[in-house]
């Protein structure tokens, strides 16, 4: 695949696959979404709770057959440079999701009360890297999203792909006030057909027209179209694919909350089948 004319939003977007591994081999698999992020040396995997854990974060109780194990991460490289610009390919990279001490994931200091966790990694091969974190992505910091806004969720819905693994980019709008907290939780609304396989997505808002810092026009005035990062999607509020078909972000604070106040994450074990303490 060549990077000419792919938008840049494609690049961070990443198709995973969460295992459970036995001696036996892979014994469970599902896919999700998740895009990389970059605190100065330190580089994260964001994506959902649930999808580490196999839980449901409300109730606590195991949304499938397995608790995952591993997960495979589909990466962007540069394979050659050609007159014509970049030779991209996907590889591959599988890594454990605990080590001796446990888990390697970081989760928000409300613990599964924010659905979203920040898996601790070491990239390989990071000057051939095409995959960009998010957080180097420039985003037009003077729009402000607003309710009825589109919206975009790059992820793979059923596993499915675009060509070189591109994401699948599924259209919504913003479809609760973003300003407003949902039942006292950093999370908006959006309206969208969204399927299974799309947790951990990237939401994109955009707005086209003229965005002003104020009521006048200005230097920092913009006409075109604007767009920011608005959080990571994480399920409908429904389980019918064709019922109301809003789902939930959570707003992109979440993010440093986690990497900067969160702690490490717990083992599902020792969630689903707390130990009974004996009198």
């Amino acid at each position: 695949m060549s990077a000419a004319n792919v938008d840049r939003l494609s690049f961070c977007a990443i198709p995973l696959t969460f295992e459970r591994r036995a001696d036996e081999g892979v014994v469970g698999a599902a896919s999700a979404t998740g895009f990389l992020w970059r605190n100065n040396d330190d580089w994260y995997l964001i994506t959902n709770w649930h999808n580490v854990t196999g839980l449901n974060p409300l109730t606590l109780k195991h949304l499938g057959s397995f608790t995952p194990t591993h997960v495979t991460l589909g990466l962007k490289y540069e394979v050659m440079k050609t007159d014509t610009g970049q030779q991209i390919g996907t590889k591959n990279f599988t890594m454990p999701l605990y080590g001796e001490s446990g888990p390697f994931w970081l989760e928000h200091p409300s613990k599964n009360a924010v659905d979203c966790v920040a898996v601790g990694m070491a990239i390989p091969n990071v000057s051939d890297l095409v995959t960009k974190p998010l957080n180097e992505i420039e985003f037009d910091h003077i729009y402000r999203p607003a309710v009825g806004d589109e919206c975009f969720i790059l992820g793979y819905p059923k596993g499915l792909k675009g060509a070189g693994n591109t994401p699948i980019w599924k259209r919504g709008s913003i479809a609760s006030e973003p300003s407003l907290n949902i039942a006292g939780q950093p999370i908006v609304l959006i309206d969208s057909a969204t399927r299974s396989g799309m947790s951990g997505s990237p939401v994109i808002a955009r707005h086209s027209g003229i965005h002003m810092n104020g009521l006048e026009l200005a230097d920092d005035t913009i006409f075109g179209t604007v767009q920011t990062f608005l959080g990571i999607y994480s399920g409908r509020t429904d389980d019918d694919e064709l019922g109301v078909q809003i789902g939930r972000v959570w707003k992109s604070p979440v993010i440093e909350q986690i990497i900067q106040q969160g702690s490490r994450g717990r083992d599902p074990v020792d969630i689903a089948y707390p130990k009974i303490n004996e009198n």
